[in-house]
């Protein structure tokens, strides 16, 4: 079981250092999810390309047609309470930018509903945080997560 940030699951979009590694995560038959503000993270990140010229509006339209399907593929985790309540202490305790709080507290909220315990002799179901952050990945592997680093897998 995957969580992808929007540092991570951009380098699908973007292709930038780790493209390769998170194409290869999302293709295989694990379980994603991610943060519903990614929804609207991806898509200001491509607008910022757009408006630099790095792509034209053709490829732009392809960048997020992509994303649209992949969107619907992903388990998509609402900003809510459940989701939320780990952000208060995250920010206490880390020097963390709100959306990195959001994702970090909703991954941590994932993997204590999501990931299953062992039982009658099957292994746990692995549960890793993608981020492409260093802060981010810092602080997560604190947390006591396991931390997929994109630019590291390529």
């Amino acid at each position: 079981m995957l969580y992808l940030d929007s540092s991570a699951l951009a380098k699908r979009y973007l292709m930038e250092a780790g493209s390769t590694a998170v194409d290869s995560r999302l293709s295989s038959e694990e379980k994603v999810l991610t943060s519903v503000i990614t929804f609207a993270e991806i898509h200001a990140a491509v607008a910022r390309k757009y408006r630099r010229k790095e792509f034209n509006h053709a490829m732009s339209r392809k960048i997020r047609e992509q994303f649209a399907r992949d969107w619907h593929r992903m388990q998509i985790l609402e900003a809510d309470l459940g989701t939320m309540a780990g952000v208060p202490q995250l920010v206490d305790r880390f020097p963390l930018r709100a959306a990195d709080a959001i994702h970090l507290a909703t991954a941590l909220w994932a993997r204590e509903q999501f990931a299953m315990p062992p039982s009658a002799g099957t292994p746990e179901e692995p549960f890793e945080f993608g981020a492409a952050d260093l802060q981010l990945i810092r602080i997560a592997e604190q947390c006591g997560l396991s931390v997929f680093n994109p630019e590291k897998a390529d």
